[in-house]
Protein backbone atom coordinates (compact mmCIF):
# COMPACT_ATOMS: atom_id res chain seq x y z
CA UNK A 1 0.00 0.00 0.00
CA UNK A 2 1.35 3.28 -0.53
CA UNK A 3 1.26 5.80 2.21
CA UNK A 4 -0.38 8.71 0.58
CA UNK A 5 -3.27 6.64 -0.60
CA UNK A 6 -4.08 4.20 2.41
CA UNK A 7 -4.95 5.99 5.14
CA UNK A 8 -7.73 5.19 6.99
CA UNK A 9 -7.60 1.96 5.69
CA UNK A 10 -9.29 -1.47 7.47
CA UNK A 11 -7.58 -5.27 7.29
CA UNK A 12 -9.92 -7.44 8.96
CA UNK A 13 -7.77 -10.97 9.24
CA UNK A 14 -10.74 -13.58 9.53
CA UNK A 15 -9.36 -15.61 12.46
CA UNK A 16 -7.79 -12.74 14.89
CA UNK A 17 -4.56 -11.45 15.70
CA UNK A 18 -2.36 -13.92 18.10
CA UNK A 19 -2.37 -10.59 20.24
CA UNK A 20 -5.98 -10.14 20.03
CA UNK A 21 -7.24 -8.01 17.33
CA UNK A 22 -8.00 -7.88 13.84
CA UNK A 23 -8.93 -4.42 12.55
CA UNK A 24 -5.86 -2.47 11.12
CA UNK A 25 -5.61 1.15 11.57
CA UNK A 26 -3.20 2.75 9.24
CA UNK A 27 -1.52 6.40 10.21
CA UNK A 28 2.40 6.54 11.29
CA UNK A 29 1.87 2.71 11.47
CA UNK A 30 0.09 0.33 12.55
CA UNK A 31 -2.23 0.46 15.86
CA UNK A 32 -4.07 -2.82 16.43
CA UNK A 33 -7.46 -1.88 17.68
CA UNK A 34 -9.86 -4.76 19.25
CA UNK A 35 -13.15 -3.69 18.88
CA UNK A 36 -17.09 -5.02 21.16
CA UNK A 37 -19.81 -4.03 19.69
CA UNK A 38 -23.26 -5.34 21.40
CA UNK A 39 -23.98 -7.99 24.05
CA UNK A 40 -27.34 -10.31 23.94
CA UNK A 41 -29.18 -11.23 26.21
CA UNK A 42 -28.73 -8.17 28.42
CA UNK A 43 -30.48 -9.62 31.02
CA UNK A 44 -29.92 -12.95 32.75
CA UNK A 45 -30.07 -14.59 35.47
CA UNK A 46 -28.27 -15.57 38.71
CA UNK A 47 -27.72 -19.19 38.63
CA UNK A 48 -25.41 -18.03 34.79
CA UNK A 49 -26.66 -17.06 31.14
CA UNK A 50 -24.76 -18.09 28.20
CA UNK A 51 -24.55 -14.35 26.23
CA UNK A 52 -23.28 -13.88 23.15
CA UNK A 53 -20.61 -11.14 22.43
CA UNK A 54 -20.43 -9.33 18.72
CA UNK A 55 -16.28 -8.65 18.73
CA UNK A 56 -13.46 -7.87 16.70
CA UNK A 57 -10.23 -9.05 17.59
CA UNK A 58 -11.19 -12.62 18.94
CA UNK A 59 -9.92 -15.68 16.92
CA UNK A 60 -8.74 -18.90 17.45
CA UNK A 61 -5.06 -18.31 18.22
CA UNK A 62 -5.94 -15.45 20.60
CA UNK A 63 -5.42 -16.33 24.22
CA UNK A 64 -6.84 -14.60 27.85
CA UNK A 65 -10.14 -13.14 26.52
CA UNK A 66 -12.88 -12.81 28.27
CA UNK A 67 -15.98 -9.96 29.41
CA UNK A 68 -15.11 -7.25 32.25
CA UNK A 69 -17.72 -5.53 34.05
CA UNK A 70 -17.23 -1.73 35.13
CA UNK A 71 -15.64 -2.53 38.10
CA UNK A 72 -13.09 -4.52 36.10
CA UNK A 73 -14.52 -8.19 37.40
CA UNK A 74 -14.53 -10.85 34.87
CA UNK A 75 -17.99 -12.31 34.82
CA UNK A 76 -17.05 -15.10 32.53
CA UNK A 77 -17.06 -19.02 33.68
CA UNK A 78 -15.60 -20.28 30.50
CA UNK A 79 -15.30 -18.46 27.16
CA UNK A 80 -15.60 -20.05 23.20
CA UNK A 81 -15.43 -18.74 20.31
CA UNK A 82 -17.02 -20.77 17.56
CA UNK A 83 -17.10 -18.59 14.48
CA UNK A 84 -15.30 -15.21 13.82
CA UNK A 85 -16.78 -11.86 15.23
CA UNK A 86 -18.46 -13.78 18.25
CA UNK A 87 -17.58 -14.50 21.74
CA UNK A 88 -19.78 -16.64 23.63
CA UNK A 89 -19.38 -16.12 28.10
CA UNK A 90 -21.03 -18.49 30.13
CA UNK A 91 -21.19 -16.09 33.26
CA UNK A 92 -20.45 -17.08 36.62
CA UNK A 93 -23.03 -18.45 39.04
CA UNK A 94 -23.96 -16.02 41.97
CA UNK A 95 -22.36 -13.37 40.44
CA UNK A 96 -24.26 -10.31 41.03
CA UNK A 97 -23.99 -7.83 37.96
CA UNK A 98 -25.23 -4.26 38.55
CA UNK A 99 -26.40 -3.08 35.12
CA UNK A 100 -24.14 -1.44 33.18
CA UNK A 101 -21.55 -2.03 30.28
CA UNK A 102 -19.42 -4.98 29.79
CA UNK A 103 -15.49 -4.82 28.15
CA UNK A 104 -13.59 -7.30 25.85
CA UNK A 105 -10.47 -7.90 27.96
CA UNK A 106 -7.57 -9.37 25.95
CA UNK A 107 -4.79 -10.08 28.60
CA UNK A 108 -4.14 -7.42 31.11
CA UNK A 109 -5.86 -4.44 28.13
CA UNK A 110 -9.59 -3.82 28.38
CA UNK A 111 -11.74 -2.06 25.85
CA UNK A 112 -14.35 -0.57 26.16
CA UNK A 113 -18.01 -0.62 23.95
CA UNK A 114 -17.90 0.68 20.53
CA UNK A 115 -22.05 -0.06 19.52
CA UNK A 116 -23.80 2.01 17.39
CA UNK A 117 -26.88 1.51 19.54
CA UNK A 118 -26.87 2.68 23.10
CA UNK A 119 -26.63 0.81 26.17
CA UNK A 120 -25.88 -2.11 23.21
CA UNK A 121 -23.02 -3.89 25.51
CA UNK A 122 -24.93 -3.18 28.81
CA UNK A 123 -25.79 -6.44 30.91
CA UNK A 124 -27.09 -7.07 34.46
CA UNK A 125 -28.58 -10.06 36.73
CA UNK A 126 -31.48 -10.71 37.67
CA UNK A 127 -32.74 -12.46 40.61
CA UNK A 128 -36.07 -13.27 39.34
CA UNK A 129 -35.74 -14.65 36.23
CA UNK A 130 -35.36 -18.50 36.45
CA UNK A 131 -35.12 -20.27 40.48
CA UNK A 132 -34.85 -23.16 42.10
CA UNK A 133 -35.82 -23.75 45.44
CA UNK A 134 -36.20 -27.61 45.68
CA UNK A 135 -36.05 -31.03 44.04
CA UNK A 136 -37.24 -34.25 45.21
CA UNK A 137 -37.32 -37.90 43.72
CA UNK A 138 -40.37 -39.09 42.87
CA UNK A 139 -39.30 -42.70 41.44
CA UNK A 140 -36.20 -44.56 40.54
CA UNK A 141 -36.84 -42.36 37.10
CA UNK A 142 -38.17 -38.97 37.58
CA UNK A 143 -36.57 -36.07 39.53
CA UNK A 144 -39.61 -33.26 40.37
CA UNK A 145 -38.55 -29.63 40.21
CA UNK A 146 -39.98 -26.74 41.74
CA UNK A 147 -38.99 -23.02 41.27
CA UNK A 148 -40.15 -19.99 39.74
CA UNK A 149 -39.73 -18.52 35.91
CA UNK A 150 -39.92 -21.65 34.46
CA UNK A 151 -42.64 -21.26 31.85
CA UNK A 152 -41.37 -17.66 30.68
CA UNK A 153 -39.06 -19.75 28.31
CA UNK A 154 -40.84 -22.72 27.78
CA UNK A 155 -42.20 -21.44 24.49
CA UNK A 156 -39.36 -20.21 22.35
CA UNK A 157 -37.15 -22.03 24.17
CA UNK A 158 -35.97 -25.87 25.27
CA UNK A 159 -35.67 -26.91 29.06
CA UNK A 160 -32.24 -28.87 29.85
CA UNK A 161 -31.32 -30.61 33.48
CA UNK A 162 -28.21 -32.43 34.73
CA UNK A 163 -28.41 -34.26 37.88
CA UNK A 164 -24.06 -35.74 38.79
CA UNK A 165 -23.02 -33.63 35.63
CA UNK A 166 -25.05 -36.35 33.43
CA UNK A 167 -27.66 -34.86 31.56
CA UNK A 168 -31.48 -36.11 31.91
CA UNK A 169 -33.26 -37.60 28.64
CA UNK A 170 -36.12 -35.11 28.80
CA UNK A 171 -37.79 -32.51 30.72
CA UNK A 172 -41.06 -31.30 31.07
CA UNK A 173 -42.35 -27.85 32.18
CA UNK A 174 -46.13 -28.45 33.78
CA UNK A 175 -46.36 -24.77 35.23
CA UNK A 176 -44.21 -21.66 36.09
CA UNK A 177 -43.50 -23.14 39.34
CA UNK A 178 -42.92 -26.71 38.49
CA UNK A 179 -41.03 -29.34 36.25
CA UNK A 180 -40.20 -33.10 36.13
CA UNK A 181 -36.72 -34.43 34.87
CA UNK A 182 -36.77 -38.10 33.44
CA UNK A 183 -33.55 -39.95 33.67
CA UNK A 184 -34.83 -42.96 31.55
CA UNK A 185 -31.88 -45.41 33.09
CA UNK A 186 -32.16 -43.99 36.64
CA UNK A 187 -31.79 -41.07 38.32
CA UNK A 188 -27.83 -41.20 38.50
CA UNK A 189 -26.14 -41.87 41.58
CA UNK A 190 -24.07 -40.04 44.03
CA UNK A 191 -21.91 -40.73 47.10
CA UNK A 192 -21.80 -39.33 50.84
CA UNK A 193 -24.14 -37.61 52.63
CA UNK A 194 -23.79 -34.64 51.18
CA UNK A 195 -26.58 -33.40 49.11
CA UNK A 196 -25.80 -32.79 45.02
CA UNK A 197 -27.20 -29.65 43.36
CA UNK A 198 -28.89 -30.28 40.11
CA UNK A 199 -28.16 -27.88 36.68
CA UNK A 200 -31.74 -26.64 35.14
CA UNK A 201 -31.01 -24.24 32.14
CA UNK A 202 -33.08 -23.14 29.27
CA UNK A 203 -31.56 -22.76 25.44
CA UNK A 204 -33.13 -20.97 23.30
CA UNK A 205 -34.13 -22.90 19.96
CA UNK A 206 -33.57 -20.00 17.84
CA UNK A 207 -29.89 -19.32 18.99
CA UNK A 208 -27.21 -20.36 21.74
CA UNK A 209 -28.23 -18.16 24.04
CA UNK A 210 -29.30 -19.59 27.28
CA UNK A 211 -30.58 -19.18 31.06
CA UNK A 212 -29.42 -21.17 33.62
CA UNK A 213 -31.47 -21.61 36.71
CA UNK A 214 -29.77 -20.33 40.18
CA UNK A 215 -30.53 -22.75 43.32
CA UNK A 216 -30.86 -22.41 46.53
CA UNK A 217 -28.64 -23.51 48.97
CA UNK A 218 -30.98 -26.21 50.07
CA UNK A 219 -32.31 -27.34 46.85
CA UNK A 220 -30.12 -30.40 46.87
CA UNK A 221 -31.21 -34.19 46.59
CA UNK A 222 -29.09 -37.51 48.19
CA UNK A 223 -29.67 -40.36 45.79
CA UNK A 224 -26.49 -42.85 47.62
CA UNK A 225 -27.08 -46.83 46.61
CA UNK A 226 -29.29 -49.09 48.56
CA UNK A 227 -27.65 -52.24 47.29
CA UNK A 228 -25.05 -53.50 48.13
CA UNK A 229 -24.32 -56.83 46.90
CA UNK A 230 -24.46 -58.58 43.41
CA UNK A 231 -28.21 -60.26 42.76
CA UNK A 232 -27.31 -63.99 43.00
CA UNK A 233 -24.13 -65.80 43.94
CA UNK A 234 -22.15 -66.84 41.27
CA UNK A 235 -19.07 -69.69 40.73
CA UNK A 236 -16.19 -68.29 38.46
CA UNK A 237 -12.80 -69.50 37.52
CA UNK A 238 -10.11 -67.07 38.25
CA UNK A 239 -9.60 -66.42 33.99
CA UNK A 240 -12.93 -64.46 34.39
CA UNK A 241 -15.72 -64.08 32.36
CA UNK A 242 -18.84 -64.49 34.80
CA UNK A 243 -21.54 -62.54 33.93
CA UNK A 244 -22.57 -60.70 37.66
CA UNK A 245 -26.30 -58.77 37.76
CA UNK A 246 -26.55 -55.66 40.14
CA UNK A 247 -30.03 -54.49 40.45
CA UNK A 248 -29.52 -50.64 41.60
CA UNK A 249 -31.71 -48.23 39.74
CA UNK A 250 -29.71 -45.27 38.30
CA UNK A 251 -25.96 -47.52 38.21
CA UNK A 252 -26.48 -47.56 34.50
CA UNK A 253 -27.19 -43.89 34.16
CA UNK A 254 -23.79 -43.21 36.40
CA UNK A 255 -21.97 -45.58 33.90
CA UNK A 256 -22.73 -44.44 31.13
CA UNK A 257 -22.70 -40.73 32.33
CA UNK A 258 -19.02 -40.98 33.46
CA UNK A 259 -17.45 -44.09 33.13
CA UNK A 260 -13.93 -42.91 34.22
CA UNK A 261 -15.83 -41.96 37.66
CA UNK A 262 -17.98 -44.10 38.25
CA UNK A 263 -17.21 -48.14 38.01
CA UNK A 264 -18.50 -51.58 39.41
CA UNK A 265 -15.30 -53.47 41.27
CA UNK A 266 -16.92 -56.83 42.38
CA UNK A 267 -14.30 -58.23 45.03
CA UNK A 268 -14.36 -61.85 46.27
Amino acid sequence: MMKSTSLNTDIHLPLGHPGGTDDLNYATGITLIPRIHSVSPNVGSLGGALIVAEVRGFGNMTDAVTLVNSAGVDICASVTNTKYGELRCLTKEGLVIADGPLSLKIGTSSYTCTGVAANSCNYQTSSTLVTVSAISKTSDNIISITGAGFSAYSGSSSPFFKFASIKADSVSVASDTSATATFNNGIPLTSGTVGVKGQLYFQENASSKQQWAYFDSTATLINTPSVTAIDSAVTCSFAGGCSVSISQAGLLSSLIGDSTKNQVRVCG
